[in-house]
C-alpha cells in the first residue's frame, strides 16, 4: 500500500494498492504525473499520480526488487533485486512492460543502484563492499570494480554530469569516485 500525505495540513489524500508486498522503491517522474514503484513482490509498477490507476506493471524479476534508480532524463528505469538481475525500463515506450536490458548472470543481489543522466552509466552497490560500473552504452555490458568499502554498500548516487558518483556504506564512511 503506498499512501499519499498533504505535508501541509498532514491529511491522507490517497491509497495507492496493488503490489502484493512491501514496497521497497519509489520515485515520481520528473514531470510528477506518475509514481514508479518496486517491491518484494518482484514487480516494478507505473501508476497515474493523479488518479491511483496502474498504467504498467513490469515484470522481470523473479525475487524482491531491493533498489529502483531512474536517469535524470526521466527515460530510463532500472531495477534491481535480490535475484541478482538489473533490468533496464523505459515506461515512455509502447512496450513499457518489457526490459529494454536484462543483466544475466550477475550472482550478487543488488542492494544500491543508481543510474547516469541518460542511463548508459549505472553503478551498484554489493554486500561484500564493492561497487560495479556498468557500461551500458555498446551492445554488451562491460562492468569496471571499485574497492573501497570493508562493509555492504547502502547507497550510490552520480553527480548530475554523471562525472562523480558517491557511495555510503555500512563501513560508516561516505566515499567520491572521479568516473
Amino acid at each position: 500500500v503506498i499512501q499519499i500525505w498533504d505535508t501541509r495540513s498532514w491529511q491522507l489524500i490517497d491509497v495507492f494498492s496493488g503490489h502484493g508486498d512491501s514496497v521497497t522503491s519509489l520515485f515520481f517522474t520528473r514531470d510528477g504525473t506518475r509514481l514508479i514503484t518496486g517491491s518484494h513482490d518482484a514487480t516494478v509498477r507505473v501508476w497515474d499520480a493523479a488518479s491511483g490507476e496502474v498504467l504498467d506493471v513490469m515484470r522481470r524479476h523473479n525475487l524482491a526488487i531491493w533498489a529502483m534508480a531512474v536517469s535524470t532524463d526521466g527515460e530510463t528505469v532500472v531495477s534491481g533485486g535480490i535475484d541478482g538481475l538489473i533490468c533496464l525500463w523505459r515506461p515512455n515506450d509502447q512496450q513499457s512492460g518489457q526490459a529494454v536490458h536484462t543483466l544475466h548472470g550477475y550472482v550478487a543481489p543488488v542492494f544500491a543502484l543508481a543510474a547516469n543522466h541518460d542511463g548508459s552509466l549505472l553503478a551498484t552497490g554489493e554486500r561484500l563492499g564493492r561497487i560495479r560500473l556498468w557500461n551500458w552504452a555498446g551492445s554488451k555490458p562491460t562492468t569496471i570494480l571499485l574497492d573501497g568499502h570493508t562493509a555492504m554498500v547502502d547507497d550510490v548516487a552520480f553527480d548530475l554530469k554523471g562525472r562523480l558518483l558517491a557511495s555510503a556504506g555500512h563501513d560508516n564512511r561516505v566515499r567520491l569516485w572521479d568516473i
